[in-house]
């Protein structure tokens, strides 16, 4: 988690003057990996999830549910959101049975 969470900040920060805006997303579970012609591709809930928490980062921000938060030590969660500004976003899925997920959302 922490790396990943390290990955996507330098990603942000890197391409952060070029015309390109991105918005990076981070989820964890489990997932179906297929070989396709042009790599890997990644299937299941835990990217359709990661997908919707796209509705919630704008462009030089970095969103990430409680479950990734958790998984990062105390010590590693401080050190890279240092002087950074980060905000708590309550987010619900409503398609059938609501489920509701508190999300991290980093703007760099």
């Amino acid at each position: 988690a922490g790396d990943a969470l390290k990955t996507a900040m330098e990603l942000q920060r890197t391409n952060r003057h070029r015309d390109i805006k991105l918005r990076v997303t981070l989820h964890h579970g489990p997932c179906l990996s297929v070989g396709t012609r042009d790599g890997q591709d990644y299937f299941g809930d835990t990217i359709n999830v990661c997908a919707k928490f796209q509705a919630v980062a704008g462009a030089n921000q970095v969103a990430f549910d409680r479950g990734m938060r958790d998984l990062m030590p105390a010590e590693l969660w401080q050190d890279l959101l240092k002087g950074q500004q980060v905000e708590e976003v309550a987010f619900e899925i409503k398609t059938g049975a609501a489920r509701k997920f508190e999300l991290y959302r980093v703007t760099l």
